[in-house]
């Protein structure tokens, strides 16, 4: 079980690491350009593996800390609470502004995170009445 295990690690790694090179040397410019290779397509395959693995390590840690492997931000309303504060962005006239609407959502998500898991973690026994909680939060989030 463990050599399997290990195995499918490497051929993740490996998948990764070819899409990567992939990425960078794949349309009309090739190897030729660098400056384009080197200005355009390097930093955004390393933002986006960046992205990636910052995602990763957020759903596990999500997952960890609620011991449950179900969890993530659609079944904890974190998203829900997002999006309303990206609603409310927009309502406030932040459509033409490319930094309040994602800032409005980020702060809604956080504050809703926060206060889920300091305001009312406490109150329950275990993560199944969190989760709940967080299934009917996001069920009034998205109704708002």
């Amino acid at each position: 079980m463990k050599s399997r295990r290990s195995s499918l690690t490497l051929f993740a790694a490996a998948l990764v690491l070819s899409g990567t090179l992939a990425s960078l040397t794949m349309g009309p410019a090739g190897w030729g350009d660098l400056t384009i290779l080197r200005l355009l397509r390097l930093p955004r395959t390393l933002t986006a593996l960046a992205v990636g693995g910052g995602l990763a390590v957020a759903g596990a840690a999500t997952q960890a800390l609620l011991s449950n492997p179900l969890a993530d931000p659609y079944t904890m309303g974190v998203a829900s609470a997002a999006t309303l504060g990206a609603v409310l962005g927009i309502f406030l006239g932040g459509a033409a502004s490319a930094v309040l609407v994602p800032a409005l959502a980020f702060g809604a998500a956080a504050a809703y995170l926060a206060l889920l898991l300091v305001w009312v973690r406490p109150a329950f026994r275990g993560t199944r009445e969190l989760i709940l909680c967080g299934v009917i939060a996001g069920f009034f989030f998205s109704s708002a």
